[in-house]
């Protein structure tokens, strides 16, 4: 799991948690482009979590990544902005 090696590689480092809505499709640099000007709500949302709090143990860190995996998703699925219509 790259994220773990991530983690054994910078055993003192704090972790940073990102989430966002409002770019949900866009894939590619050209998806980006093609949308500029963005007339998109975009809302984003991070969290740092200090490195005692991330279990050492790689099972329970796997769990630990894995619950937060589902805390973003929940997140995001409240935050999901609605679409603006175009005049």
């Amino acid at each position: 799991m790259a994220s773990s090696a991530a983690l054994d590689a910078a055993p003192e480092a704090d972790v940073v948690l990102v989430a966002h809505t409002g770019l949900d499709h866009m894939l590619t640099v050209a998806d980006v482009w093609r949308e500029l000007p963005m007339d998109k709500e975009l809302i984003m949302r991070w969290w740092e979590v200090p490195r005692a709090d991330i279990p050492a143990d790689r099972d329970e860190r796997i769990d630990w990544l894995f619950g937060w995996w589902e805390h973003i998703d929940a997140w995001i699925d409240h935050h999901k902005p609605k679409e603006l219509h175009r005049s």
